[in-house]
């Protein structure tokens, strides 16, 4: 069964536009795409064909960590999903979402149109760890 966490985060907003989004898989590693203008969604109906197209290894995430966060999941299955509309312009997107097999577990979804959050309370702490990665990505 994989078992791997997604951020994807795209940004759109007056003066320009970024997309970034990377997946951390199931050995710990965060994966992102060479193709640099490839925007790929990824859902319950396309997950492995998505996974193949994380072709490039970018940064390792740390055993235990992995190991904490991604158990954490199973939990956050039966999290109940908040969402309220929204009335923004230029955000964009940012979401982290986690698969366990083919099943998509939303954590948090931030955009123009509506926030979605899942209600667990495990939520904030693979969001926080999540968020820590991202940095790390952006700071090596």
């Amino acid at each position: 069964m994989t078992t791997f966490l997604s951020l994807l985060s795209l940004a759109l907003i007056t003066w320009g536009f970024q997309y970034e989004h990377w997946i951390i898989d199931y050995k710990g590693q965060v994966r992102v795409i060479n193709q640099a203008d490839a925007i790929v969604s990824i859902n319950e109906n396309n997950i492995n064909e998505a996974y193949k197209l994380f072709d490039a290894v970018i940064y390792e995430v740390d055993p235990d960590d992995f190991k904490k966060n991604s158990n954490l999941i199973l939990e956050l299955k039966d999290g109940t999903i908040f969402c309220e509309e929204q009335n923004g312009a230029d955000f964009g997107v940012i979401a982290y979402n986690s698969f366990y097999g083919n099943q998509k577990v939303l954590l948090s979804s931030i955009s123009d149109i509506e926030d979605c959050l899942n209600q667990h309370p495990v939520r904030q702490q693979i969001v926080s760890w999540l968020e820590s990665v991202n940095d790390s990505i952006r700071n090596r």
